[in-house]
């Protein structure tokens, strides 16, 4: 064997003897976020934000119901121009409500995005810091496995440790 395929053979087989000792965990995030305490006010929040849109979606439609009422009641004495009028004022406040109920969603999930977001940094900082610590190559978040061995290593009781987490109590 000559020295360029020996030196050539252990440039190859050193990442395949490296690769053996990978350590690769999976943690779940699902699991820890709703235990962390930044989360109950991520909740309160948007329940306080969903009651306003709730508010304004039931006078709008309460603005509209009343409207079709009357506008039932006295079509048949109206005017065909006017009939004609009022069929296009109910028509645009039903898409005006339709359109606000879609502002709310999106404003809604755009808050709930932000609001997330620190709570998700958070979390992320302390699996890079278990993971250093453990020596993990790789931590899979356990929402994306379709699989994992009995002896795969679960990351997310250090990562509770890690954020002074207790599971929650067991439902009644």
């Amino acid at each position: 064997m000559t020295v360029k395929k020996l030196v050539l053979f252990a440039f190859l087989l050193v990442p395949a003897l490296g690769f053996s000792q990978e350590k690769i965990a999976y943690v779940s995030y699902e699991e820890i976020i709703p235990l962390m305490p930044e989360y109950e006010a991520l909740q309160d929040s948007l329940e306080n934000e969903n009651a306003n849109y709730a508010e304004q979606l039931k006078t709008d439609q309460d603005e509209y119901e009343k409207k079709y009422a009357e506008f039932v009641e006295k079509q048949a004495t109206l005017a065909e121009n006017i009939k004609k009028r009022r069929q296009e004022d109910l028509e645009d406040l039903r898409k005006r409500i339709f359109l606000f109920q879609q502002q709310a969603q999106q404003s809604l999930q755009t808050l709930q995005q932000t609001l997330l977001a620190p709570i998700i940094a958070k979390v992320d900082k302390a699996l890079e810091d278990i993971s250093v610590q453990n020596g993990f190559t790789y931590v899979i978040r356990a929402e994306a496995l379709q699989y994992s061995s009995p002896k795969s290593i679960n990351a997310t009781p250090l990562l509770k440790a890690k954020l002074g987490l207790k599971d929650a109590p067991a439902a009644k």
